[in-house]
């Protein structure tokens, strides 16, 4: 690793810190497709599309840190609308509810899997579960 990648991750390491304790606690990320409740999933993405945003403007030097928030910001975009208001699209198809989910929750995977492993961080088991996610 050079000097400039170590101060990239030095300097960002308390938002991938941060952002990992936040997502443990969202079950949008990790409950059963079936017991789902749709505009309780979209309220979650749509809070974070904020902390997403927010944490974007905390990041140094952009790169793969603020590339992973933006792929997971739009995710939770994408799922929001698609969910529709008071999520009445997903309400009237189940299908279209568990595709985006589906779709969201890979997004989630792949990134937290990066994050994890770039800054070497402790791994819960509600964030293992997370980064574990496959159809």
């Amino acid at each position: 690793m050079d000097d400039e990648e170590a101060k990239y991750l030095q300097e960002n390491r308390h938002i991938a810190e941060r952002l990992i304790k936040l997502l443990q606690r969202r079950r949008l990320l990790r409950d059963r497709v079936t017991d789902e409740d749709y505009e309780e999933c979209r309220e979650s993405a749509h809070e974070l599309r904020k902390v997403f945003e927010n944490e974007m403007l905390a990041v140094t030097s952009g790169r793969f840190l603020l590339c992973a928030l933006t792929d997971m910001q739009t995710a939770c975009t994408n799922f929001v609308s698609a969910a529709g208001r008071n999520s009445v699209a997903f309400k009237k198809d189940d299908e279209l509810f568990r595709y985006h989910l589906v779709v969201l929750r890979e997004v989630f995977a792949q990134r937290v899997r990066m994050i994890v492993d770039r800054f070497d961080l402790q791994v819960t088991p509600e964030i293992q579960q997370v980064m574990d996610f496959a159809r």
